[in-house]
Parts: structure tokens; C-alpha cells; sequence
């Protein structure tokens, strides 16, 4: 048992503390629950914490790991500058928040798969909740959509565990897990998509075009950091996480390119930090890990923290359309600041806090990963940095300006994303300090004169790329449809054309086939009727012989 208080269990207790408090209250209450958390999830001694018994089945509930720690540390600091943004509109949302806060912690530092299914499910539900705070008036298919979803993949994290556990294996989170069953290849298929992996990950962009953009630093965080931990703890070195992660760089990069609307660009940088951690994880052993685990938290901090820049903007304007901005650096100068230190961390520039992760797993994929794969990662880094980071911060902030003053960030959202600002340059500092704190301590977090040629060089490529692909971009504002409208829109006409079809077709064979049936019923129904006064209308007598014979011959056919 651990001497502590788990965080979970806080973060749940906090939750009946919110729901008791003024309303007043809500947001500080929040904010110092999440930091207690945070605090005791800084004190929770490595090695083997809770151990529950259900039955004949043990659960290791809390398995404290250097990456589990490192991720729940982060996860608590980005949650409690979220709320501090405005990330609880009301005190429903805090206590959604918070449940929902306890489970990605439930995921991120669960010892075995029951424990990290249970979680996971448990954590669909509390953010379903979160988002139907958010989009049950203005948008309620959004919410159905991000429900479904969500839980279709928590109960297959909970067949998966149980067929674990049915195998023989004991489920505990320690040696790596090889994908070698149906039920390891469906957890690997649950978690990439709830980290945002293609296609499926199109949820993300689907769930930040409808929620507010206060929720949108929260929802960030949540849905990514316990995934990316979950995968980097139990498969790492699987090869085909690097063939996902590709594939679902290249997605993000094209979209990226042609993309203008703000909130749908950071779910196609959320699918990109996907992608790049499904590469890491895929390439295994302490460098692979490490790099991983390094640029998973560092991509979650640079986005949720580009979430309350470009969000200040877009709820001061009302408009999210990159082309309808611009020229708002004089008018909001700490939010185009924080916009260009979230940039330089989601592009990993040196000095923050994934410039060694990026170097590192880049490394690591050229010596270790087939060629196709280190191509991938470092082409679609550089356009996706590009468009992603640079592109839309430069044109909102400082391009023609569009004639709008709006008011800058107040002041608790400055404080929010100082918070982040200063975690994310810190970490880009000392990233020794850091490197300490993983699982393997991989060396090679030094800035060298090797590093900064080689990044000068993915940047030079990634400008010249830029440069080259103006030509091609489309000049207009529009919002392009991606893989999300299969079940957007493809998928409601798809099931309409099906009905049509049945009732054009299938249905008149059906109504034929009907009517014919019950002309046959009538008919039988008016011949037995017949038959029944016929024999009715016999005398008395005639009957009785009839009955007479009929048990004779059952009697003959009993005896013989």
C-alpha cells in the first residue's frame, strides 16, 4: 500500500468537495485540488502501490514507474492551468473535469489492464459528460459522436483485458507486451485511437470545432497523455506503431497544408504529436522510450498552451477562420507571445522542452527504423511544423490586419499560460535534469553543434517546402472534409440511400409478398370455415360414428 493518498482518489474526493462549495468558490477549489495532486503524485514512492482483491482476481491499481510518474505530473500542471484558463464553464463541467481527471490519471498509472480498461472506460464517461456540457445545445451530434466513439473504445479495452486475463497471462503492466494475440492487437488499436491515430483520431478535429475554446487545453491533455503513456508501457518496440504513427504523419501534414480553420489545425497537431509518439514507441528500447515519452508531454504542454492563445483569440473575435484574422500582435501582445513560445515547442526548437526528444528519436529512427519510416518522420515534421506552428500564429498575429482591437488575455489566463510557457522553456534549459526523470536516463540530451546543424537543416527543408507549396494552397477560408466524414456525414447518407433503396426495391417485393399472404390466409380461413358447418350441420348421429371410427383406428395403430 502506498503511504499516501493516491491523486486519483483526491482528484475524486475533490469532485464531492466542488459539488458542496459556492459556486463562487469553483474555480480556486478546482485549481487547489488539482495542485494537491500534483503534489502527491511528486511523493508517491516508486514500486507497487495499491493492491485490490475482487474475488479470485488481484488488481495492481497503482504502479508507480518513472513514466507514469513524469506523465501524471504533467497531466495534474496542464489540467490545473486549463481550469485557471476557464476550462469549467459551471460546476457540472469542474466535476466533470475532475472524475475525468482522476481516470487518465487511473489510466496512466494503472499496474495491470483490468485497472487501465476500467479507467479508460470510466474516463469516456466522465469526458462524455465534459463534452455534452460543452455541446449539448449548440451542437449535440458532436457530443453524441464524441460519446460513441469513446466508449465503443473503452469497452474494447475491457474485452481485450478480460481475454488477457482468460489467456493465462496474469495482466500486470511490467515487461513489454508482444502484439501475438487478438486481444493484445485490439488494445494496441483502442489506445492509437484514443491518442489520435489515423483513421479514427479524426474525432479530435471532429470534438474541437464544437467544444468551447476554454475546454479545449483540458481536452487536449486528457485524450493524449494516458494513451501515449499506456502504449509506451505496455508495447513498446511493436513495429507496426511506427507504420501507424506514419501513416497518421503524413494525414496530419496534408491536412495541415490546406486546412483554415484554428480549432480544426490543433486537432491535426494533436494527430501529428500522435503520430510521432506512435514512431518512438514502435522503435523500442531506451532511446525510443525516452524520446517517446519526452515529445508525448512536451507536444501536450506546446498544444495546450497554443489552445489558450489561439482560444483567447477566437473568444474575443468570434471567428475561427485564419483568413477573417490578422494583425493582432499590437492589440493582444501576451497571447501572440504565448502563440510564438507554443509554436517553438511544437516545432521543438533548442531550447525547449522537446528539442532533445526530437534529436533523440530521430537518432535512434536512423539507425534502428527502415528508411521509409526516418523519411517520414522527418519530412512530415518539417511541413507539419510549418503549417501547424508558424503558419497560423504569424498570419493571426502579425499579417494584414483585419481591423479588429479586441482586448488581450485577463488575468488568470495569462497566469494559465505562463504556467505552460515557463514548464515548457525550463524543460528546453535542462534537459539533463529532465532525461533523469525517464525510465532510461538515454544519453545524448546535450545541445550540440551536430544537433544544431541537423535541426538547421529539417528547418531550411521545411521553409523551402513552404516556400514551394504556396502555389498549390487553396487561396480561400473554406474547412475541407477528412476521414472524420465517414460517419459525419458519409456515414448518415450512406444509411438514408440504404432505406431508400429498400423501400424502392425491396420494399414493394415485401408489400407484394404480404398481400399475397394474406389473400392465401383468407382464403384457407374461408375454406375451414366451410369445412367446420359442413361437418356441423352432419345429425347427431353421424357425428358419433365419424368419432366412433376415428378412435378404432388409433387403437388398431396403438396395439399393432
Amino acid at each position: 500500500m502506498t503511504s499516501t493518498l493516491p491523486p486519483g482518489v483526491i482528484l475524486l474526493l475533490g469532485a464531492i468537495a466542488v459539488a458542496a462549495v459556492a459556486r463562487r468558490y469553483t474555480r480556486a477549489v478546482t485549481v487547489a485540488i488539482l495542485i494537491l495532486a500534483a503534489v502527491a503524485v511528486a511523493l508517491l514512492p516508486p514500486g507497487d502501490g495499491d493492491l485490490l482483491r475482487v474475488g479470485d482476481l488481484h488488481l495492481l491499481t497503482l504502479l508507480v514507474d518513472d513514466a507514469g510518474q513524469a506523465a501524471a505530473l504533467v497531466l495534474t500542471l496542464v489540467l490545473a492551468s486549463a481550469v485557471l484558463f476557464g476550462a469549467t464553464a459551471n460546476r457540472a463541467a469542474s466535476v466533470a473535469l475532475l472524475v475525468a481527471g482522476a481516470a487518465a490519471l487511473g489510466v496512466t498509472l494503472a499496474g495491470d489492464v483490468v485497472s487501465l480498461a476500467a479507467s479508460a472506460l470510466f474516463g469516456a464517461v466522465a469526458l462524455a459528460m465534459l463534452v455534452w456540457a460543452d455541446t449539448g445545445e449548440t451542437n449535440p451530434a458532436a457530443g453524441q459522436r464524441f460519446t460513441t466513439l469513446h466508449l465503443m473504445l473503452g469497452f474494447a479495452l475491457l474485452v481485450a483485458a478480460v481475454a488477457e486475463l482468460a489467456s493465462g497471462a496474469n495482466g500486470i503492466i511490467g515487461p513489454p507486451l508482444a502484439a501475438d494475440r487478438w486481444s493484445r492487437w485490439l488494445m494496441i488499436a483502442a489506445l492509437a485511437s484514443l491518442l489520435g491515430a489515423f483513421p479514427l483520431g479524426a474525432w479530435i478535429t471532429d470534438c474541437l470545432t464544437a467544444i468551447r475554446a476554454e475546454t479545449a487545453p483540458a481536452l487536449i491533455a486528457i485524450t493524449t497523455v494516458p494513451p501515449a503513456t499506456a502504449l509506451l508501457r505496455l508495447f513498446p518496440g511493436e513495429d507496426v506503431l511506427m507504420y501507424v504513427g506514419a501513416t497518421s504523419l503524413v494525414y496530419a501534414m496534408v491536412m495541415g497544408a490546406i486546412e483554415g480553420n484554428v480549432r480544426r489545425l490543433l486537432g491535426y497537431g494533436v494527430i501529428h504529436a500522435a503520430g510521432v509518439t506512435l514512431i518512438a514507441t514502435g522503435l523500442g528500447g531506451p532511446r525510443g522510450v525516452d524520446a517517446g515519452l519526452v515529445l508525448a508531454l512536451a507536444q501536450a504542454c506546446a498544444l495546450a498552451l497554443m489552445a489558450m492563445a489561439l482560444g483567447t483569440v477566437l473568444i474575443t473575435t468570434g471567428r475561427q477562420q485564419v483568413g477573417e484574422l490578422g494583425g493582432l500582435g499590437r492589440a493582444m501582445p501576451v497571447a501572440a507571445l504565448m502563440a510564438i513560445i507554443a509554436g517553438a515547442a511544437f516545432a521543438n526548437l533548442p531550447l525547449t522542452a522537446g528539442f532533445a526528444g526530437l534529436m533523440t528519436g530521430i537518432a535512434a529512427a536512423r539507425e534502428e527504423a527502415p528508411l521509409l519510416i526516418w523519411l517520414v518522420w522527418w519530412v512530415a515534421t518539417a511541413a507539419s511544423v510549418v503549417h501547424i506552428a508558424f503558419r497560423a500564429p504569424w498570419r493571426i498575429f502579425f499579417g494584414t490586419s483585419c481591423g479588429l482591437r479586441p482586448p488581450d488575455a485577463n488575468r488568470l489566463a495569462r497566469w494559465a499560460m505562463a504556467i505552460l510557457a515557463v514548464l515548457l522553456l525550463a524543460a528546453g534549459v535542462f534537459p539533463s535534469a529532465v532525461f533523469a526523470l525517464l525510465p532510461f536516463a538515454a544519453e545524448g540530451t546535450a545541445i550540440t553543434g551536430a544537433k544544431l546543424v541537423a535541426y538547421g537543416q529539417l528547418m531550411t527543408f521545411a521553409v523551402l517546402a513552404w516556400l514551394l507549396s504556396q502555389p498549390l494552397r487553396p487561396r480561400s477560408s473554406a474547412t475541407y472534409w477528412d476521414v472524420g466524414w465517414l460517419w459525419q456525414a458519409g456515414g448518415p447518407k450512406l444509411a438514408h440511400a440504404l432505406f431508400a433503396l429498400w423501400d424502392r426495391y425491396l420494399g414493394r417485393a415485401r408489400r407484394e409478398l404480404a398481400t399475397t399472404a394474406e389473400h392465401t390466409r383468407d382464403r384457407f380461413m374461408r375454406w375451414l370455415i366451410a369445412r367446420g358447418r359442413r361437418h356441423l350441420g352432419r345429425s347427431l348421429s353421424d357425428q358419433l360414428a365419424i368419432v366412433a371410427v376415428v378412435l378404432v383406428l388409433v387403437l388398431l395403430v396403438a396395439l399393432t
